[in-house]
């Protein structure tokens, strides 16, 4: 019999081989990796600016700053927060899971607004649920994105994207697959490994840049180490941290090489995340196909299988018209997707409208099931494990419940901008907002502007969620309802900690950047979305952040040291 990590690594040669040789087609250029030395030697021309981004995936601001402040960290101590701006706090975007982030991150753009909602979803349109985690899915990302990527914003300059599913438009595109010993690692989870290798691909990019005569304007580089660390032994295990402080080694080694090459004061470096992690209790997790098929006697999908990833859609069809629900689950999210029964009672899903057609606000109130209707917002609040249930009664309109209370927000465009109300409306208000002075001077009856909303709430334990999550039911595959779960609780059993709902923990990130121009300090709050228009800004392409309606605006003028970096 072959060991279990082992037969992992086997499949590699069935699954990564053929996709290495025969190209995604994407449009990117492909190049071989080398064999990752830690030096780098550098022979071509840098102009006025270049970025480099290391996205340390999972990385909690808190663990990060309070290391690098204690010596833990002194790479990133040295060339980073030394030498540039940290902004505080960084807020995620929502939901704070990895592909929904790096994809906003990467586009400066909400998820909902990008259709790229969570790592799972499910098109009720054309039948296809969607999931991001097997390797034949590596692109699924590119393929779904409705808004464009940095590297398309740059498509006249030189770029690269390093392990990421988010590289549409890249020059220059080494994928995870590509490098057999980072991907041997990758599946046999030695993810310290995983990260060095990641990084010492920078080697790669010195290579592009001498092949080229010029460093690349921008490079993007995804490490999945730490999150996965996290997962298994908990944010401020002892392990997590040693993955930081292998991060911050590596880093170290990069650094270093720039500035043996005299190109450190030519090239901004960036560090951020996609999202943090929140510890769990080790019992405490819903399965919903197990609470839908004993609570409510309704049928449910969540867990995937072999069917899901049948290409016949007909074949896809019938088989989730074995369901009343289907669960896209994200971890410390779910969406939920309803299905229409045009019945006055119920009747098996079979006999239930196609899956297209979206249940009325009224119909998920007074949800017909086998033992009568239920409400099925009323169930699912009252739910130990659950912090809130969020659906769109209509449009323009989020409501959000807790166990003990209600409120709504409501959006209004007014000219280029779009307004946001938010009031609790029975009980106690589910966002914590109320009894916050500078917060419940928002709540008059009024609309205000996003950044007030950002501005208000960024220091508390439910960040900037009126003026991002009303984007999130933007997507036509947003699920009908959206529900979050409570502190210390998840939607999977196999997590000692995770991600995906709204706590301080999981919504904000660590954001560094440093290099010419940028002077050393700190500013806040900012959103990760903000990165992108700031990097444009930053490479003197301002002009284009009007041009993609991006979510995010630069704060290059906060951390400009001085007027010159501005023109």
């Amino acid at each position: 019999m072959i060991p279990p990590a082992a037969r992992r690594f086997a499949i590699l040669f069935c699954t990564v081989i053929p996709l290495a040789t025969s190209g995604c087609g994407m449009s990117s250029k492909r190049i071989q990796s080398i064999d990752y030395p830690s030096d780098i030697t550098l022979d071509c021309l840098f102009d006025d600016r270049h970025v480099v981004i290391f996205l340390i995936d999972g990385c909690r601001a808190d663990l990060l700053y309070r290391m690098a402040d204690g010596g833990e960290l002194p790479a990133i101590r040295r060339y980073w927060i030394d030498r540039g701006v940290r902004v505080e706090p960084a807020v995620a975007p929502i939901p704070p899971v990895t592909n929904a982030a790096v994809s906003a991150m990467t586009c400066g753009t909400y998820p909902g607004r990008l259709n790229i909602i969570g790592n799972r979803w499910f098109d009720r349109d054309q039948l296809m649920r969607h999931s991001v985690f097997a390797l034949k899915d590596y692109y699924t990302t590119n393929r779904a994105l409705k808004g464009a990527t940095v590297f398309e914003m740059l498509n006249d300059e030189p770029t690269v994207a390093i392990a990421t599913r988010t590289s549409r438009g890249a020059t220059y595109e080494i994928p995870i697959y590509y490098n057999l010993v980072g991907m041997k690692d990758y599946l046999m989870g030695r993810w310290l490994g995983v990260d060095r290798v990641f990084i010492r691909q920078m080697a790669d990019v010195g290579e592009i840049a001498n092949r080229e005569g010029i460093f690349p304007a921008v490079t993007f580089v995804h490490l999945p180490g730490l999150d996965s660390v996290e997962h298994h032994e908990g944010p401020f295990s002892a392990r997590a941290r040693g993955a930081l402080k292998n991060i911050d080694r590596a880093l170290g080694e990069f650094a270093q090489a720039l500035e043996r090459n005299g190109a450190l004061e030519s090239v901004c470096l960036v560090i951020v995340a996609d999202h943090g992690q929140v510890p769990l209790e080790e019992k405490n997790y819903i399965l919903w196909e197990e609470y839908f098929r004993e609570g409510l006697r309704l049928p449910a999908l969540d867990e995937y299988r072999k069917a899901d990833f049948n290409s016949s859609q007909r074949r896809r069809e019938g088989y989730y018209n074995r369901y009343a629900v289907i669960v896209a689950n994200n971890g410390r999210n779910s969406s939920l997707y309803v299905r229409h029964n045009p019945q006055a009672a119920w009747v098996a899903p079979g006999r239930m409208a196609p899956w297209p057609a979206r249940p009325s606000w009224d119909e998920i109130r007074h949800y017909q099931t086998p033992g009568g209707p239920v409400d099925l917002v009323g169930r699912l609040r009252n739910l130990a494990g659950v912090r809130l249930v969020i659906g769109m009664p209509q449009p323009g309109e989020i409501a959000v419940f807790s166990a003990r209370g209600e409120g709504v927000i409501r959006t209004r465009r007014e000219g280029d901008a779009t307004g946001y109300l938010y009031e609790a409306r029975a009980g106690e208000d589910p966002l914590e907002y109320r009894d916050v002075p500078a917060v419940a001077k928002l709540m008059d009856g009024t609309y205000h502007g996003s950044r007030e909303w950002l501005d208000a709430t960024a220091g508390l334990p439910m960040p900037d969620i009126v003026a991002q999550l009303p984007s999130l039911f933007e997507s036509p595959c947003a699920g009908d309802l959206f529900v979050v779960a409570a502190d210390r609780w998840d939607f999977e059993k196999v997590n000692i900690s995770s991600h995906g709902g709204f706590l301080r923990g999981e919504m904000t990130v660590p954001l560094i950047m440093a290099g010419p121009g940028i002077r050393h300090g700190r500013i806040g709050p900012a959103r990760m979305v903000d990165l992108v228009p700031t990097i444009l800004d930053y490479l003197g392409h301002g002009d284009r952040i009007a041009k993609y309606h991006l979510d995010g605006v630069s704060f290059l003028p906060a951390i400009a040291q001085d007027g010159d970096i501005l023109k």
